[in-house]
């Protein structure tokens, strides 16, 4: 009996484990290569952007705060120049900006399924992902209006984010952990 019991010990110790080696993966996965590339990109376009991002907050009411809010995000996310690495200059951190949502909505259904260790994954990633969602939420939210209805939905569960949540609440430069 005693040995069916450590037997079970172990193979739950073995689980967890693993859905911490799959937590792993992805602060492996967000810290280099295109992940890394794109959260970079992401930090640039904002820092470039920060005097004006500050300003908003001291618009006269909550409407125009929202309405210059949505503009300035809108023209960032779709607007900003970006150096490129090969070639043409492009215009935008639209790719960058679904890549890292693409990101987060992943690491939600791992933790969401128990592939990951959800402690692990909020204890790295909640302060990005928190301030990522609050910055880009207009976006998020008119594409999901607009194109894919679902979108940025995983990401706000992982962030644990209401976009009202959001509002005046945000960083000028989502730093990268």
């Amino acid at each position: 009996m005693v040995g069916a019991g450590w037997a079970y010990f172990e193979y739950l110790h073995k689980e967890e484990q693993q859905r911490i080696e799959g937590s792993l993966g992805y602060v492996k996965r967000f810290s280099e290569g295109p992940m890394l590339e794109s959260t970079n990109r992401i930090d640039s376009a904002w820092y470039a952007y920060r005097e004006q991002l500050l300003k908003l907050q001291d618009s006269s009411s909550e409407a125009a705060y929202l309405q210059r809010y949505y503009q300035l995000v809108m023209s960032v996310v779709e607007l900003t120049p970006i150096p490129a690495k090969y070639g043409v200059p492009t215009r935008g951190i639209v790719g960058d900006v679904n890549a890292v949502e693409s990101f987060f909505s992943e690491l939600q259904i791992c933790v969401s399924s128990g592939l990951c260790n959800g402690t692990a994954a909020h204890a790295y990633f909640d302060s990005y992902a928190q301030r990522f969602y609050c910055l880009h939420e207009p976006y998020l939210s008119w594409k999901a209006a607009n194109y894919s209805s679902g979108y940025g939905k995983d990401l706000a569960k992982f962030a644990a984010r209401d976009p009202l949540a959001c509002r005046r609440n945000v960083s000028a430069q989502p730093s990268h952990q």
